[in-house]
């Protein structure tokens, strides 16, 4: 033996519902064959204590099909065809997980014990868990979705300590509820890509793009191209013309963005592109006059924040696509009608919150598509296992 929340779903105007039937598996409801295990010789430090600064928990080598009870003096598990190991809750709020090995008619062989996950993740689009007994010694490996056939190391990256809701949406999305032989790989693991659902109010790509990007914004009244490498900036682009155009790129994290576009005369056209590559930055995105206003953002990363505020008087247009966890968006873009959101969203279970108010004078639309544990795509509804505010106020 090596040894080295919640959901809330709000809405003012009308209601959104979740079915909490999307989860097709619960973690207790996993299979796991004799080779979806293995004793792991690994980095303490990179699983349990600080796996942040290794990104994940490292396995350095791993002898798949040998399992040890808890404590590991105990001895290994026998396994016959058909075996299998679940876990159950125990009661224990220390160590939550009793792990029992099954005979393959379903009844009890042997209990390998208790204990709790330390961490879980993904590598290659395959979903696994580090399990450590009570005993604060015994450390094994265990795949939700392949059968491993290699004593070669890897690195997971995901969740330390993770809870029971986020366990369940590594389960449905990665586990399998059969066992799984050496070199299989069950048939959910490495969902596709999900496809964008957009309501009827624009595509085909994007009506080209925003017609050109509102022909180059009125052939670049007031021109910028600006790129951002680093961390920690503070940066503010003030833009006051009939006609502003903005190119904006953020690669680095904890930057903080303020971005003011509007025109005198009450009218003008706004234009906004802006990728940001990185974690914990702040964007505040104001499109102000009586003209059109777009804006394009990607963002990838996690835990950042973005607020656009696109005002009156119509022709209001936003694509907001996030990857990553723990983001916050808060959009709004008021009267009079003309209104059109895309807000998609793709990450890895984490938690994110989304308020759009949209308000007055009709011409209302948005969608807000979402990756399903099958690899389908749902629209205007809250799907993250670790939680979810979801505020939609559209009025009229």
């Amino acid at each position: 033996m090596y040894k080295s929340t919640l959901f809330k779903l709000s809405s003012i105007v009308f209601c959104l519902l979740f079915a909490n039937s999307v989860w097709a598996t619960d973690f207790v409801d996993l299979k796991f064959g004799q080779y979806q295990t293995a004793d792991s010789q690994w980095n303490t430090s990179s699983c349990y204590y600080s796996p942040a600064s290794y990104n994940g928990c490292q396995i350095y080598s791993k002898n798949p099909g040998k399992t040890y009870k808890i404590p590991w003096f105990q001895g290994q598990l026998s396994w016959a065809t058909g075996d299998y190991i679940k876990f159950a809750p125990s009661g224990n709020a220390t160590y939550p997980w009793t792990a029992t090995q099954y005979n393959s008619n379903g009844t009890v062989k042997a209990v390998l014990g208790t204990g709790k996950v330390i961490y879980a993740g993904l590598v290659n689009g395959d979903g696994y868990f580090f399990f450590m007994g009570n005993d604060n010694n015994t450390g094994q490996l265990f795949s939700m979705s392949q059968g491993m056939n290699s004593s070669a190391g890897l690195t997971f990256t995901g969740d330390i300590n993770p809870d029971v809701a986020t366990l369940n949406s590594y389960a449905a999305t990665y586990g399998s509820t059969t066992p799984l032989a050496s070199g299989e790989t069950a048939s959910n693991s490495s969902p596709p890509a999900p496809t964008p659902v957009y309501s009827s109010g624009i595509t085909a790509a994007q009506s080209t793009k925003r017609t050109s990007k509102l022909s180059d914004t009125a052939s670049h009244g007031m021109e910028a191209h600006v790129n951002i490498t680093g961390g920690s900036n503070t940066v503010y682009i003030d833009q006051h013309d009939a006609a502003q155009y903005l190119e904006l790129t953020i690669i680095g994290n904890s930057n903080t963005v303020d971005i003011d576009q509007s025109d005198p005369t009450g009218v003008g056209t706004h234009f906004s592109d802006i990728v940001v590559d990185g974690n914990s930055n702040a964007l505040d995105i104001k499109q102000q006059g009586t003209g059109s206003k777009t804006a394009f953002i990607g963002i990838d990363g996690n835990s950042n924040i973005a607020n656009i505020n696109q005002k009156d008087s119509g022709s209001h247009y936003l694509q907001l696509d996030l990857i990553g966890d723990g983001h916050t968006a808060t959009i709004l873009q008021e009267g009079s009608g003309s209104h059109e959101a895309t807000v998609e969203l793709s990450n890895g279970g984490g938690s994110w919150d989304f308020d759009l108010h949209q308000q007055g004078s009709t011409s209302k639309e948005y969608s807000l598509p979402h990756n399903m544990s099958d690899g389908s795509t749902t629209s205007g509804t809250c799907y993250v296992s670790a939680g979810c505010s979801l505020t939609v106020i559209q009025s009229d």
